[in-house]
């Protein structure tokens, strides 16, 4: 089964945990400028580590999807496409149809 997750989904979604990475440092800012911290209360320590880990996978991931994302405008590129018009779906989209139609027509010449 053919499952489709377009570029510009991806986009979307690592901006929006971005923008939820944000609110958490910012809440954690807020929470220490409060002052004394209820004893037991761990939001600062385990969100720390949880920060500290989440930034370094999220500079990955974005490096990753920059490299995606500059692929995919190469693969445009090359086969005569608009960069900024086509997305990943109408592509491969296209694409599957063309081999689709192309085994069609060999099989019809065999």
């Amino acid at each position: 089964m053919w499952w489709s997750y377009s570029l510009k989904e991806v986009e979307k979604d690592f901006e929006e945990l971005q923008s939820e990475l944000t609110e958490l440092e910012k809440e954690r800012e807020r929470y220490k400028k409060e002052g004394e911290i209820p004893e037991g209360d761990l939001f600062l320590y385990t969100t720390e580590e949880f920060v500290q880990k989440t930034e370094i996978s999220f500079k990955s991931q974005k490096k990753l999807l920059d490299k995606m994302t500059n692929k995919f405008k190469t693969i445009l590129e090359y086969f005569g496409e608009e960069t900024s018009n086509m997305s990943t779906d109408e592509f491969f989209g296209n694409f599957s149809n063309f081999l689709t139609s192309f085994q069609v027509c060999l099989e019809q010449l065999v």
